[in-house]
């Protein structure tokens, strides 16, 4: 038996990187982004300015990224 996996085609893997990403996502998230870890995702949200909950995803921490797995249509 092969394991190849399960294609989720109405997913999405965003992946943010780059100086000062944490810092941006911390004011814009429903999660602690500063203390992400790569083992242990947390179910997060998107805010407005005023704080209503846009969209739902997982967040997780991947070396020096943040990865972003939301629905592929909200992408």
């Amino acid at each position: 038996m092969s394991d190849t996996g399960t294609m989720l085609t109405d997913r999405a893997l965003i992946r943010l990187a780059g100086d000062g990403v944490r810092d941006f996502l911390q004011g814009l998230v429903t999660q602690d982004v500063l203390t992400l870890d790569a083992a242990a995702p947390r179910w997060s949200g998107l805010l407005t300015p005023q704080g209503k909950a846009l969209f739902d995803f997982l967040l997780w921490a991947d070396g020096d990224s943040v990865l972003i797995d939301c629905e592929a249509a909200e992408a």
